[in-house]
């Protein structure tokens, strides 16, 4: 959050995400000021420890409006920021962004584990690279 203007706040696996980010709508909301506050959170497989499905039903039936995407996909996501309701709709949003850990990168996609906090070795970040840059062109 140190590093990157507009992030007020990370966290890890604790789950305080969603309450910070309350106290700052609120805030704002108390103080007049005009801004959306998001949250971005994730999580790895779920249903090994706990099913969490139908996650947008879920949503919804506490007055939610939810929008479900493709969250690999840059051009989904533009479009779904893009088409939010106005935030004086009365509604909190979520927008569901179902992702794949390591997503084009082969190494990546076949041990999504290893990667959630992993780190590239020099090699690695050079194959990387290579195949990141010969899929683009």
């Amino acid at each position: 959050m140190r590093l990157a203007p507009g992030i007020d706040f990370s966290s890890g696996a604790l789950g305080h995400n969603l309450s910070v980010a309350t106290g700052i709508a609120l805030g704002a909301r108390m103080s007049g000021r005009d801004y959306r506050t998001f949250v971005v959170t994730g999580a790895g497989p779920t249903s090994d420890a706990m099913n969490i499905e139908p996650l947008g039903e879920r949503f919804a039936s506490f007055g939610w409006h939810v929008e479900e995407i493709d969250g690999n996909d840059v051009e989904a996501l533009t479009a779904a920021f893009d088409a939010l309701p106005d935030p004086l709709a009365g509604k909190p949003v979520c927008l569901i962004a179902r992702t794949r850990k390591g997503r084009g990168v082969t190494m990546m996609e076949e041990s999504p584990q290893a990667w959630h906090l992993g780190l590239l070795e020099p090699d690695q970040r050079d194959a990387v690279l290579l195949e990141i840059k010969e899929r683009l062109s």
